[in-house]
């Protein structure tokens, strides 16, 4: 069995400085050094210590600092929570004459949300209900109900898969369903509105414009027919009504005397100016938040609204929380390095509590398969003495994912993947082509058959129908036949004729040429021809995700074997739900960078950090890219990439391990150069 650590380094293969990188060890100084008994305030700090809560020089002025505007820039694994659970806790003690029904506490998850009250709750000096009246929750939760508090009585429209069910319906009546996914005007959608740009608003300056805006102004025209908000409308509806109720507004920032904004960073448009309408240049209110964080531009969020306070609030005061709680020295050194390399950021370093020798290794695995199999023989050694939960793989993009998760199925590895991305091979650009192997293995899988029509032209429904059809009246004959049958033009007929052809002549073909030949033969064209979709995503995912297809069936003699070790990993895949319910279920935790974002692990495993797969492609040509919706430059995308890498590498406490495969869809690819420029 390999041993993942005598195939590693501590320092990055290609670099040149081969040394580690430690941050520098804290002041030790807590609470217990920095109040004086004589203090006015040292009782409550000493009952906070009573608790195992100290807090360190920072932590102790960001609670003290109570009047005005301030930013708390807190960077990773800083214990804001704490801070801010011990200000209001402070607020409500030394403050007498504030209730706590004029204390806001807005963060941007409900995770986050109920962990902030859970720990209020077991502060000295509160009780739970003093608690409960305070105003806390997620931006979206605290505005509907002052939508409902002003008479909104729409319902919401908080299902993803509902939305996508009324979007596929607009784009079939608007003829579009075969040009467009339903995942990808909403996404669209989201982004106008957070820049409150309503569909009369959008410059049609290309076709899939006019087409997307169409959709959009169908989509509004549906919720506002059936009396529906979705998410984005919360928002907007809540920035109108204060435009239109002044007066309103104005009580709010009366009522509300401390506000706090958890993960301010991850800001858009639309909120900041809600923030702004809530708050005066005064206000007693602290941004939290550390813009070497922002991980979520595709989301419309922008780091100039926390880097730009100053021009709201002139008489802002920024306090930094520097010291990290939650990883080491090594992994926090390297982590410094990484990011002190970005311009549009305020400067910090962090530092820790504590001193070790190893944490951080680098490898450098052939190709993305081997580093798979380093990767799982190591976990089968630790399964032996830890939880399989201690570990979590993390990774730049979805598609990066497969080898990892094939060789987690190959070793029966138990696995759970987070979030809501659909898997590899349900993926819609990957599924027609499954289609087509499928039809090698089964010619009367009709599912297949309908999958594969739209690439001869032809509409999914009707084949679908037509063949179940045939195969009722035909039980003898295969049904993928029953396309020959079809009331067609000559120009889809002759698409069906040679279709048919060439997979009878794939039929003894490996998987991987299969695929090639149909790449090669339509499906490539077939790809650029879906033009709209394809401009609303960025190209380079696209040929990402087919390149990924083609190097999974690498390792399989035959298509049969290909296409059931495909289905065993789709079932498996859905039977995880189960496993996802259960918090404490005994298995590695798959997920993306952005989905790890305010989590952390014991080990981490950060893998494809080589060039093209972190800094992304998509990133190094932004400024070419016309489909890029959030019209993002290169500079900006590389440092969001850095920052990518940032986070990943702060979400392990004790361990880290980044792989960089030298190989990626047969090409040769560098070391990441963030890594490279880190240690040179």
């Amino acid at each position: 069995m390999m041993n993942l650590f005598a195939n590693s380094f501590t320092y990055p293969v290609g670099s040149k400085k081969k040394t580690k990188i430690a941050a520098p060890i804290a002041a030790p100084l807590t609470t217990e050094d920095l109040v004086m008994d004589s203090e006015v305030d040292a009782p409550f700090f000493r009952s906070l210590e009573k608790e195992g809560i100290y807090l360190n020089q920072e932590q102790l002025q960001a609670v003290r600092s109570l009047e005005g505007p301030h930013l708390l820039v807190a960077g990773a694994g800083a214990g804001k929570t704490r801070v801010l659970t011990a200000r209001a806790s402070y607020i409500l003690t030394y403050q007498k004459e504030v209730e706590p029904n004029q204390i806001l506490l807005l963060t941007f998850t409900k995770k986050a949300a109920n962990e902030m009250i859970e720990r209020m709750k077991k502060m000295p000096h509160l009780s739970e209900e003093t608690v409960d009246k305070i105003d806390s929750g997620t931006f979206h939760s605290f505005l509907l109900r002052l939508l409902r508090e002003n008479g909104y009585r729409q319902r919401i429209l908080s299902s993803d898969r509902y939305r996508q069910i009324i979007l596929k319906d607009i784009l079939k009546s608007l003829k579009l369903h075969e040009l467009y996914a339903a995942e990808t005007v909403l996404a669209t959608i989201s982004h106008w509105k957070s820049q409150m740009m309503q569909p009369d608003h959008i410059e049609l300056s290309n076709r899939t414009e006019k087409e997307l805006a169409a959709c959009y102004l169908a989509y509004e025209e549906w919720k506002q027919e059936n009396d529906y908000l979705d998410f984005d409308d919360i928002l907007l509806e809540t920035y109108d009504l204060f435009l239109k109720a002044p007066g309103y507004a104005a009580a709010l920032r009366d009522q509300y005397r401390y506000i706090s904004i958890d993960e301010f960073q991850d800001t858009n448009r639309i909120q900041d100016a809600i923030m702004k309408i809530l708050t005066h240049d005064t206000s007693n209110v602290i941004f939290v938040g550390d813009p070497d964080q922002l991980i979520y531009s595709f989301n419309s969020c922008s780091n100039d609204f926390i880097l730009n306070l100053q021009d709201f609030y002139p008489t802002l005061k920024t306090i930094t929380l520097t010291t990290n709680y939650r990883s080491n020295q090594l992994i926090v050194g390297a982590a410094n390095k990484v990011i002190s390399f970005n311009k549009n950021r305020i400067d910090k370093s962090s530092d820790v509590i504590g001193e070790v020798e190893d944490a951080i290794w680098y490898s450098r695995p052939a190709d993305t398969e081997e580093e798979a199999s380093w990767i799982t023989s190591h976990l089968m050694e630790e399964q032996k003495r830890r939880v399989l939960n201690d570990f979590a793989i993390l990774y730049r993009t979805h598609s990066t994912s497969r080898a990892i998760v094939d060789e987690l199925v190959y070793k029966e590895i138990p696995f759970i993947i987070y979030g809501n991305d659909t898997l590899f091979y349900e993926n819609g650009f990957i599924v027609p082509l499954l289609a087509h192997l499928r039809l090698l293995v089964n010619e009367d899988d009709l599912e297949a058959i309908a999958e594969m029509a739209p690439t001869c032209y032809v509409s999914r429904d009707v084949a679908y129908q037509n063949a179940k059809d045939y195969a009722e009246l035909n039980p003898d004959k295969p049904a993928i036949f029953s396309l020959l049958q079809l009331q067609v033009s000559e120009f889809q007929k002759r698409q069906i004729v040679n279709r048919l052809s060439l997979l009878k002549q794939l039929k003894t073909k490996k998987p991987r040429e299969v695929i090639q030949h149909l790449r090669k033969a339509f499906y490539n064209k077939h790809v650029e021809a879906r033009e709209r979709e394809v401009d609303t995503m960025q190209k380079e995912y696209v040929q990402e995700i087919l390149n990924e297809f083609e190097a999974s069936s690498k390792r399989f003699d035959t298509t049969h074997e290909y296409i059931l070790f495909i289905d065993r990993i789709i079932s498996i895949y859905h039977g995880m739900e189960e496993l996802r319910k259960d918090p404490n279920a005994e298995a590695v935790q798959l997920m993306s960078i952005h989905q790890a974002k305010g989590l952390e692990f014991p080990t981490v495993f950060l893998i494809g950090a080589s060039e093209g797969i972190m800094p992304h492609a998509s990133a190094t040509n932004a400024d070419q890219q016309k489909d890029r919706v959030t019209g993002t430059t290169s500079l900006e995308a590389i440092e969001e990439e850095r920052r990518l890498l940032y986070v990943g590498m702060t979400r392990a406490e004790n361990e880290l391990f980044i792989s960089s495969p030298r190989r990626y869809h047969d090409k040769e690819v560098d070391t990441c150069h963030f890594l490279l420029q880190t240690y040179s």
